[in-house]
């Protein structure tokens, strides 16, 4: 990273600007290539095996309060009046129930460590046959948090726009437990923090969007993200069980 004075187009305008040299990963984007069961788990195994190299792993930067940090999903009752439906408001409102009863009392005994904390599939870089993951993108939410999160937003991303959830869930859960496998604590939180983790998402990119309307990626997320949250939502006890137990029998 290093800083330099630029000059606008104007030809008079300067401003300080940082700039990063960043190493190139060739391959596709995940979110261009058609996402086969192989895939997925090859996904899942990937984030497992980065999960387990950053276990030792520690830096001061990354320790901090960070709105994205799925630990801090119940501190998103402030952006609820961006919602945009009373059933929306209902659904979340729900999420951060469980969580606040589930999650919160357990957070301080679960296993932590720094995570790349945004493995969504505008981030995941695939060979250029789209047979497997290449590398990951994008490390400006890394944040030092719950390490079973890091699961929790990779299969939230995996299980958007598809038509069998437990299915898309076991690929990347069985893939990434393969490397680094959870403890029960852990498993018996999983589909909290899945929905969790699409919460923020849908209210986070509600909120940033009234304050940037014209920037449509905030958007990309939000109708599926609501569509699987919904599903998730109407699960009942043994269907949620049945979830967390990919995790736990993998």
């Amino acid at each position: 990273l290093a800083f330099v004075v630029l000059t606008a187009k104007d030809g008079t305008t300067k401003a300080r600007h940082g700039v990063r040299l960043l190493t190139f990963v060739p391959g596709k984007l995940m979110c261009d290539v058609p996402q086969s069961k192989a895939l997925l788990a090859d996904l899942g195994k990937f984030v497992g095996t980065m999960d387990a190299a950053l276990e030792n792993f520690d830096h001061k930067g990354a320790h901090r309060l960070h709105m994205w940090d799925v630990a801090n999903v119940h501190k998103l009752k402030a952006f609820f009046k961006f919602i945009d439906t009373k059933a929306h408001l209902d659904i979340v409102e729900q999420v951060v129930s469980r969580f606040e009863k589930e999650y919160l009392p357990v957070a301080d005994a679960l296993p932590k460590c720094i995570l790349q904390n945004d493995a969504n599939d505008h981030n995941i870089v695939v060979t250029d046959d789209g047979n497997a993951v290449a590398g990951i993108i994008d490390f400006g939410d890394m944040v030092y948090t719950t390490t079973v999160n890091e699961l929790a937003i990779t299969t939230a991303y995996a299980l958007l726009e598809k038509e069998d959830l437990m299915g898309t869930a076991a690929c990347v859960i069985q893939g990434y437990t393969a490397q680094r496998p959870l403890s029960a604590g852990e498993a018996k939180l999983l589909h909290t923090l899945v929905a969790s983790r699409l919460c923020q998402s849908v209210v986070m990119s509600s909120y940033s969007f009234s304050q940037d309307p014209t920037n449509t990626y905030l958007l990309v997320t939000q109708k599926p993200g609501w569509a699987v949250l919904e599903q998730l939502i109407q699960m009942d006890q043994a269907g949620v069980d049945r979830f967390n137990a990919l995790a736990a029998t993998a």
